[in-house]
């Protein structure tokens, strides 16, 4: 196949590029300003891939896409939320984590409130991993879109009594300091 980044199959080709958008991301973040609206559509496009380590990624270039102040279309938050009940712990933590990282491109109250929904419901989930993304991205939400500090701050401190991790007990925790609590 050579080192080409268009040669071999769609999938092939599709996969080679998110590892490239992740390497991008990851050495030269500010070269992700230029990513195109097709290479956008190609990372929507492997979400409903059968492999999970390809989602994982396209959730991490999405994240990393919005923390460079590039805004997702709703059909791209939509299946991002779609993620958050995939079968990978990976998978989901990563679309939590995502979540947050959009609260500010969200375009409405209505749709911060959907994605504050989703989080929340991410607290009751079997993995710390994705209960931890969840309690991260709360915090993020609660700034950017202003969401009332005290529906937060309520949902923080029930994970910082009950939950059984302690890695997730202290992102609560770590978020709730940050709000001088």
């Amino acid at each position: 196949m050579g080192s080409d980044l268009f040669s071999g199959s769609v999938g092939e080709i599709s996969r080679r590029r998110i590892f490239y958008l992740v390497w991008l991301g990851i050495n030269k973040p500010e070269l992700l300003d230029y990513v195109s609206v097709d290479s956008l559509i190609e990372v929507v496009a492997v979400l409903s891939s059968s492999d999970w380590r390809i989602k994982a990624y396209a959730t991490l270039v999405m994240g990393m896409m919005t923390s460079r102040g590039i805004k997702l279309p709703e059909y791209v938050i939509s299946e991002i939320i779609r993620l958050l009940s995939d079968s990978s712990e990976y998978v989901r933590s990563g679309a939590a984590w995502v979540l947050g990282k959009i609260g500010n491109s969200a375009s409405s109250k209505e749709r911060c409130k959907v994605i504050y929904d989703s989080l929340a419901r991410l607290l009751n989930d079997s993995s710390w991993v994705v209960r931890a993304a969840a309690v991260n991205s709360l915090g993020e939400l609660r700034r950017d879109c202003n969401l009332p500090h005290e529906v937060v701050k309520g949902r923080l401190y029930d994970v910082l009594i009950s939950d059984e991790s302690a890695i997730v007990r202290k992102v609560a925790y770590n978020i709730l300091k940050s709000y001088g609590e």
